[in-house]
């Protein structure tokens, strides 16, 4: 990210790309459903191709932990159950109600700790948010030094007093002294940015225990059932 000094008709698109003002130009509207400022084009001639306007995985992709780990067990664990049992010998009729049995005591199984895990990990969670309001609240200088430290992880590049790199903002500031300028004023912004840079956490990526329970339950039910179906027809 540069600031440009003086330089107040330059524009950057969505896409990245330099475009100039000029009157001809007519209002657009984005892809997020906002007006856009004249002078400023979402459009490009490899819109279509481009990697930008690729759709993400979504905001349940947090969750493919539990859904890769419910197909897993449900799959080998009720697969192994039945081999174990056919192979002592058991009926159809015994084979399938044990099948049926492991299914759902897996299924529970699954539920039941993930949401305890998932639980357990967001109060570990919000304790850390709490102790770190209260160092802002309390140390605010300290967490500024230490978040001068964490910039460099986001490529925010350290003051050189003999750098006159084209990072220098308006009035001569860098952008790593206008960073922490704002953060020093707005803590409720800093706690948000030191969650992300010391935790790794975004409020988007958190996990629900009862999501995470309901779909590790689910998807392990249907990880067993080509084990368990073949029996319910023989």
């Amino acid at each position: 990210c540069k600031l440009y000094k003086n330089t107040p008709n330059v524009n950057v698109s969505s896409y990245g790309s330099l475009h100039t003002p000029n009157a001809a130009t007519r209002t657009e509207v984005s892809s997020f459903g906002q007006p856009v400022p004249n002078g400023i084009s979402t459009r490009s001639s490899a819109v279509s191709d481009s990697p930008a306007t690729a759709e993400h995985l979504g905001k349940h992709r947090q969750y493919w932990r539990d859904i890769i780990l419910g197909v897993n067990d449900g799959l080998v664990s009720t697969f192994l159950l039945v081999a174990g049992v056919a192979g002592g010998g058991l009926s159809t009729t015994d084979i399938l109600l044990t099948a049926i049995a492991g299914s759902i005591a897996g299924a529970v199984s699954m539920c039941a700790g993930e949401f305890v895990a998932t639980k357990s990990q967001d109060e570990v969670l919000k304790g850390e948010i709490e102790l770190e309001n209260k160092h802002i609240q309390k140390y605010l200088n300290d967490e500024l030094l230490e978040l001068a430290e964490l910039l460099s992880l986001i490529g925010i590049p350290e003051d050189d007093e003999n750098d006159d790199s084209p990072e220098v903002g308006t009035g001569g500031v860098s952008l790593r002294q206008q960073l922490l300028s704002y953060y020093s004023n707005n803590p409720n912004d800093l706690l948000k940015i030191m969650v992300a840079l010391e935790f790794g956490v975004v409020e988007e990526e958190r996990r629900s225990p009862w999501v995470a329970g309901a779909t590790s339950c689910l998807l392990f039910f249907l990880g067993s059932l080509p084990s368990v179906v073949p029996f319910a027809f023989v």
